[in-house]
C-alpha cells in the first residue's frame, strides 16, 4: 500500500489515505496530513497510527478502527504492547484494545526501558520512575532524572541542583555534590565537575584525579572515542591554565599543556592541534607531524580520516585564505584550497564539496565527478563520525528540480521533478508540477501510478 493525499471536498483541506499499486483507493483519504518526520505505517500486528480531526487512533489495513481516535497523541506499541498515550493533557499507557493499563495522570511520561522503568512526573517539579503496574519503583523525590545507564546507574539532581548517581532502588550511589557528572568508564573512572573544575572519582566517590582542570574532553562530545574522558589508549585531553595537554590515569602529564586547541586522537594516533593561531597535526607524544601553518585543519578523529587507504594522498582537510582543500601526510596540498566547504570522503574516494553556494562531487584527485550544480549537499556525507555508508540512491536537486543519483553518483533519474520523495523499495512519490502527484518506479523507469493525487 502507498500513502496518497487528496483535497477534501468539504473544507478543502488535504486528507491522506492508502492506494494500491494501480492507484485505486484501499482506504479512503479521511486522515489528517502528518508531518514530514512521521509516516503512517503498519506494525507487525497490523496497527497503524492515524489522526483524524487532530485526534489519534489506530486502524487496520482495511481502514477499520482498532482503537478509536480520541487521544491527543499516541506513541507506538512496545514489546509488551504498551502504548504511551495523551488524553486531556495527561499521559498514561493503553493496550491494544485501547484500554488504560496505566491511567493518564502524569504531566510527563516516557516509554519503558529494558528493565521496565518509565520516567514519570506528576507535577513538573518532582520526578521518579514507575513500573508497568503504574506504581512508583523510585519515588518522585528528585528535581530531575536522566535515563538509566547499562551499569544500572542514573544521573539524578537533588533540590539543591546538585548532581549524583542513583541505583535502581532510588538510593544514592554517588552523593549529589557535583555540578556535572558522567558515567563510569571501563576502569571505574567517572568524570565530574566540582566548583567549576573537572576531575575523576572512583566508585566510592573518592577523587582519583583531583578537580583542577578547566575542561576535559569526554566521549559525549564525540561518539567515535570510547570512555568518558579517557580514550582506548588511556589518554585524557585536559585544559589547564587555558592550555591543552594530555594526562594518563595517574594524573601525570603525557605531554605538557601548550596547545591553544586540541582534538581527539584518531585510530592511528594523530590529532589536530592549534598553537599561536595556526593549526597542524600532532602524534601521541605531542610532536608535530604536520607543522602548524594552516588557518585550520579538520578534526581528524571526528571526520574519520584514516578509515580508508587512498595511497596517503588524502590525509585531512585544511584551510587557507578562507578556502578548503586537502593535504597529504607531509602537509603538502594534494587538492588545492578552493572550496567554500568540503565534507568527508566516502569509501570509494568521493567527497561532497561546496563552491559558490552550490554542491558537487569530487574524487580523491580533486577531479569533478559531478560539477557544483546541486542545490544541497548529499545527506550521507554528513556522517563524519563514522565511515560513510553508501546509499543505494540519493535524491538531489538542480535549480529546484529533483532527480536521483545511484551509489556511484551517476544519474538514474534526471533532475526534472517538482517533488520527489522515497516511499518504499524502488518507489518514489513524484510530481512534475505543483498540481498533481503520483508514484514513480526506478526499477521500471516509469510511472507506477500516474500523477492524479493532490499530494
Amino acid at each position: 500500500m502507498l500513502k496518497a493525499t487528496q483535497i477534501d471536498n468539504i473544507d478543502s483541506s488535504l486528507k491522506e489515505g492508502f492506494v494500491d499499486y494501480n492507484g485505486e483507493w484501499i482506504i479512503p483519504p479521511i486522515f489528517d496530513v502528518t508531518s514530514f518526520d512521521y509516516k503512517y505505517e503498519f506494525d507487525k500486528q497490523n496497527y497503524c497510527r492515524v489522526s483524524i480531526n487532530r485526534k489519534y487512533g489506530f486502524i487496520d489495513n482495511e481502514g477499520k478502527w482498532k482503537i478509536e481516535p480520541k487521544f491527543e497523541n499516541l506513541s507506538h506499541f512496545d514489546v509488551q504492547d504498551y502504548c504511551l498515550a495523551k488524553f486531556n493533557g495527561k499521559y498514561g499507557f493503553i493496550n491494544r484494545k485501547g484500554d488504560w493499563v496505566i491511567n493518564p495522570e502524569f504531566i510527563r511520561l516516557d516509554d519503558f526501558d529494558f528493565e521496565g522503568y518509565a520516567y514519570a512526573s506528576l507535577n513538573n517539579t518532582t520526578e521518579g520512575f514507575i513500573d508497568r503496574k503504574g506504581e512508583w519503583v523510585i519515588q518522585p523525590n528528585f528535581k530531575s532524572l536522566e535515563v538509566f545507564q547499562s551499569d544500572g546507574l542514573c544521573v539524578a539532581q537533588d533540590f539543591n541542583s546538585k548532581l549524583g548517581l542513583i541505583d535502581r532502588n532510588g538510593n544514592w550511589y554517588i552523593r549529589p555534590i557535583f555540578e556535572d557528572i558522567n558515567k563510569f568508564d571501563k576502569e571505574g573512572f567517572c568524570l565530574v565537575e566540582l566548583n567549576k573544575k573537572w576531575g575523576f572519582i572512583d566508585r566510592d566517590g573518592n577523587f582519583v584525579i583531583e578537580p583542577v582542570y578547566d575542561k576535559i574532553l569526554s566521549s559525549s562530545k564525540n561518539w567515535k572515542i570510547y570512555g568518558e574522558g579517557f580514550d582506548d589508549q588511556d589518554y585524557c585531553l585536559v585544559k589547564f591554565n587555558d592550555k591543552w595537554g594530555a594526562i594518563n590515569r595517574l594524573g601525570d602529564w603525557i605531554f605538557e599543556p601548550e596547545f591553544q586547541d586540541l582534538c581527539f586522537f584518531n585510530n592511528h594516533g594523530f590529532a589536530s592541534a592549534q598553537i599561536n593561531d595556526k593549526c597542524g597535526v600532532i602524534d601521541r607524544q605531542g610532536n608535530w607531524i604536520i607543522s602548524s601553518k594552516f588557518e585550520s585543519v579538520d578534526d581528524i578523529a571526528y571526520f574519520g580520516y584514516g578509515d580508508y587507504n587512498f595511497n596517503n594522498n588524502i590525509f585531512c582537510g585544511a584551510w587557507e585564505k578562507g578556502k578548503k582543500g586537502f593535504i597529504d601526510q607531509e602537509g603538502n596540498w594534494t587538492i588545492q584550497p578552493q572550496f567554500d566547504a568540503a565534507f568527508k570522503f566516502d569509501e570509494d574516494g568521493y567527497c561532497c564539496v561546496k563552491l559558490n553556494e552550490k554542491f558537487g562531487i569530487i574524487d580523491r584527485n580533486g577531479k569533478w565527478k559531478i560539477d557544483a550544480i546541486l542545490d544541497k549537499d548529499l545527506r550521507n556525507f554528513w556522517l563524519m563520525s563514522k565511515p560513510i555508508i553508501k546509499q543505494p540512491m540519493s535524491i538531489v536537486s538542480v535549480e529546484n528540480k529533483y532527480g536521483i543519483l545511484d551509489q556511484d553518483y551517476n544519474w538514474i533519474v534526471s533532475p526534472k521533478y517538482y517533488f520527489l520523495e522515497h516511499e518504499e523499495d524502488n518507489i518514489y512519490r513524484a510530481a512534475v508540477s505543483d498540481s498533481k502527484y503520483g508514484f514513480f518506479s526506478t526499477e521500471k523507469n516509469d510511472w507506477l501510478v500516474k500523477p492524479i493525487f493532490d499530494y
